[in-house]
């Protein structure tokens, strides 16, 4: 009984993480960097969100974005630092989040940053 449960928690765990990676753009986004101590006990979200925001359906979101990965030894925290086209910036820590929670982060930041493009309605009759 404990490994069917165990395989359910995994397979909509997997299901989850897929969900949001189809959501995940970087439309916005200037630069993310992913920046971790591999040393430390809790890095595994920032390198599972770093292979999904550096695969090429996410990567063709924004052709402009550079994506780029700074592996310390300083015993730092793990960290995604998001610069975005309207010039704010955002940095999460993410020592304490598993992947899914990392990827609704992202996400929601990403979307509450998104540059508002101007209706074409309202434009053509102004």
């Amino acid at each position: 009984m404990v490994f069917k449960r165990s395989v359910s928690i995994a397979v909509s765990r997997r299901k989850a993480i897929e969900k949001l990676w189809h959501q995940c753009h970087l439309e916005s986004v200037k630069k993310v960097i992913f920046s971790f101590d591999p040393f430390r006990p809790n890095v595994k979200s920032c390198r599972d969100v770093l292979s999904f925001v550096g695969s090429s359906r996410v990567q063709e979101t924004n052709d402009k974005c550079r994506v780029q990965l700074q592996v310390k030894s300083d015993r730092s925290e793990p960290s995604v630092d998001l610069s975005f086209e309207n010039g704010s910036r955002c940095v999460i820590k993410t020592e304490n989040f598993t992947t899914v929670n990392l990827m609704e982060i992202l996400n929601r930041v990403i979307a509450q940053n998104t540059l508002e493009k101007p209706n074409s309605l309202e434009t053509a009759s102004k």
